[in-house]
C-alpha cells in the first residue's frame, strides 16, 4: 500500500500523473513494478505481478483523491509509526519545497512479512559523473521482516540504462535505536559526503579494470542468489561480468554499474542492499579520491 507522509505527497517520477494511481487496482501493481525498477527499493508485497499494460491516458487523468496518510494508517503503538515520525521530522515536509527535497515513495505492508519504505532525494545535490550522466543525492529508510531499520544514502541516476540507483553506504545502514533515525537521515544527505561520492565515481570512470582482479574478493563477500537459478556467488559473478561486457564500458565505473544492475534483479531486499554495498566497497569506496575533471567537485543547485 502506498501513502503520503502527513501532507507531503510523493512524486516518484514524472509529475504528469496523480500519485493516487499507485493504489489503483487496475494499474497500481504494474506502476509499482516500474517504480521498484526505477528506485530499486521495495514498494510492493507482490513477488510476481501479472503483465499489465500502463496506458498514457491513465497518467494524465485528473482525480480528486489523494494517497492516504501513513499516520492515519498506523496505530500509536506500531513501531513503524516511530520511524515515520522520525523521518518526517528529519525531512521536514513544510520546508521541502524551498529546500529542494522531493519525496519519492512511502510504502508499507503490515504483518510478519511486511515492510516499510520511505525514499527521498535532494535536488540541490546534483552533479555529473560523465557528460550527460547526472546523479542526485538521496536517502532510503527501510524496515524488512527482520524488524531492523536501515537508513542508506543513495545516488539516483537521472539517465540510466542499468537500473537507477546506487547505495553509497560503507555499512549495512542498520540504526540500532529509533532515536538515531533523524541523525542517520541528515548524515545520508550531507553535501560533503555526496561530493566525495561523485568524486570517487569520476575517478572510477577514468580507470580501466580487469574484472578477474575482483572475482575472488567478490565470492568471499557473497553469497547472492539470482532469481530462477538458485545459484550462489559464482553464478552471480558470471552474470555481472556478462553485463559488464555487454555495456562495453571497460572502467571500474562500468563494472560497478554492472554490479548494481545485477542487484536490481535480486528478489531479496537484503541481498539487493548487500550487493550494492559490496559493489561500493569493492570498486569505489576503497579508492583514493582523485581530483575530478570538473573543477569544484559536485555542484549544488538551488531549487
Amino acid at each position: 500500500m502506498h501513502y503520503r507522509l502527513a501532507d507531503w505527497d510523493p512524486q516518484p517520477g514524472s509529475n504528469c500523473y496523480d500519485p493516487s494511481l499507485l493504489n489503483d487496482p487496475n494499474i497500481g501493481p504494474a506502476l509499482s513494478s516500474v517504480l521498484e525498477d526505477m528506485l530499486k527499493i521495495r514498494l510492493s508485497s507482490l513477488k510476481h505481478r501479472p503483465p499489465e499494460q500502463i496506458l498514457w491516458k491513465d497518467f494524465h487523468r485528473k482525480r480528486n483523491d489523494r494517497l492516504p496518510d501513513i499516520f492515519e494508517a498506523l496505530p500509536p503503538s506500531d513501531p513503524d509509526r516511530v520511524a515515520c515520525e522520525a523521518a518526517a521530522r528529519a525531512l521536514d515536509p513544510t520546508r521541502s519545497a524551498r529546500d529542494g527535497l522531493r519525496l519519492l515513495a512511502v510504502a508499507h505492508e503490515p504483518g510478519p512479512d511486511g515492510f516499510l519504505t520511505i525514499a527521498a532525494l535532494d535536488r540541490r545535490l546534483t552533479a555529473p559523473v560523465r557528460e550527460n550522466d547526472h546523479h542526485f543525492g538521496g536517502v532510503a529508510l527501510t524496515r524488512d521482516s527482520s524488524g531492523e531499520i536501515r537508513v542508506l544514502p543513495r545516488l539516483f541516476r537521472l539517465v540510466c540504462s542499468n537500473g537507477s540507483t546506487v547505495c553509497t553506504a560503507a555499512s549495512d545502514g542498520v540504526v540500532p535505536h529509533a532515536s538515531g533515525i533523524e541523525d542517520a537521515i541528515h548524515t545520508a544527505l550531507d553535501p560533503q559526503a555526496f561530493e566525495e561520492a561523485i568524486t570517487a565515481l569520476r575517478a572510477a570512470a577514468d580507470e580501466p579494470v580487469d574484472p578477474s582482479m575482483y572475482a575472488d574478493e567478490f565470492r568471499r563477500l557473497g553469497p547472492f542468489q539470482i532469481p530462477h537459478t538458485r545459484t550462489q556467488a559464482p553464478k552471480a559473478w558470471s552474470t555481472i561480468v556478462q553485463k559488464y561486457r555487454d555495456e562495453g564500458d571497460p572502467t571500474a565505473y562500468g563494472l560497478f554499474n554492472a554490479m548494481t544492475a545485477t542487484a536490481r534483479d535480486l528478489e531479496s531486499d537484503q541481498d539487493r542492499i548487500h550487493l550494492e554495498t559490496v559493489a561500493w566497497r569493492l570498486l569505489i569506496g576503497g579508492r583514493r579520491p582523485r581530483s575530478p575533471r570538473v573543477r569544484g567537485g559536485a555542484t549544488l543547485v538551488a531549487s
